[in-house]
């Protein structure tokens, strides 16, 4: 999980300054986050049941399909809602995933910790700490 909270913080001032580009106000920003969090808890139920009967490895893979839905929303919808479609499937991949992992190490299927799951978490930070470092001062608002 360290590695994981570290990430967020790498990614933050990116993701805020971001969605700041786009006119977003700060209220929205925090609303997105919580909306991203709802739509986790929202969904770790039914998806949990969707990978008991589709089986965990396509839940996985509906989850990184997710992923990639929710990053196209976020590149190609430029404005709030487009932002809220994407922390909403953002969320919903977190949740095809993070249950699909947990019963697969719960199986004996993958390890619950060592290389694969640390690979998973220490990945994140790495474009975290890129994107901020890189980041020019400010973005302007126009």
């Amino acid at each position: 999980m360290g590695c994981q909270a570290l990430s967020l913080g790498l990614i933050w001032p990116a993701y805020v300054l971001y969605f700041r580009h786009y006119h977003v106000t700060l209220f929205e920003v925090a609303t997105l986050a919580a909306v991203f969090e709802a739509s986790i808890i929202i969904f770790e139920l039914p998806t949990g049941i969707m990978a008991d009967r589709i089986g965990r490895k396509l839940s996985i893979l509906a989850g990184f399909a997710a992923y990639v839905l929710s990053g196209a929303a976020f590149i190609f919808l430029q404005n709030f809602e487009g932002f809220l479609l994407a922390e909403i499937l953002f969320g919903l991949g977190e949740s095809l995933i993070s249950g699909a992992l947990d019963a697969l190490a719960a199986a004996g299927k993958v390890a619950s910790y060592g290389r694969g799951r640390a690979r998973r978490w220490i990945t994140a930070p790495i474009p975290g700490l890129t994107t901020t470092l890189l980041l020019p001062a400010p973005l302007p608002i126009d």
